[in-house]
């Protein structure tokens, strides 16, 4: 992959509990931005805008991230896309949030 191109990336969100029930089922994400670096063992992407697929919230909520560090581990697909693919998808997700 090519380094300060889009990218979209769907992967599995990690979890932590304080008090309550476990979930039996691992939050999807997917996130758009640009890919900063990529290593042998996780990707940054800087500008990120992410959705919750399961529960359809942005995250995190109420900050927009400058980087998001996503281990490879947790990632099931990596794709470049055009700005303008990006754009249009970020765009009609956020919309789908209102």
């Amino acid at each position: 992959m090519t380094k300060n191109k889009p990218i979209k990336v769907l992967w599995r969100d990690a979890y932590f509990y304080e008090n309550g029930n476990i979930r039996g089922s691992i939050s999807k994400m997917t996130t758009w931005g640009n890919l900063y670096k990529e290593e042998k063992e996780y990707i940054i992407v800087s500008s990120p805008v992410t959705i919750n697929i399961i529960s359809k919230e942005r995250h995190p909520r109420n900050i927009n991230p400058k980087y998001y560090y996503i281990p490879k581990g947790m990632v099931i697909s990596i794709k470049e896309i055009t700005k303008e693919q990006m754009d249009k998808e970020k765009n009609e997700k956020i919309l789908n949030l209102h």
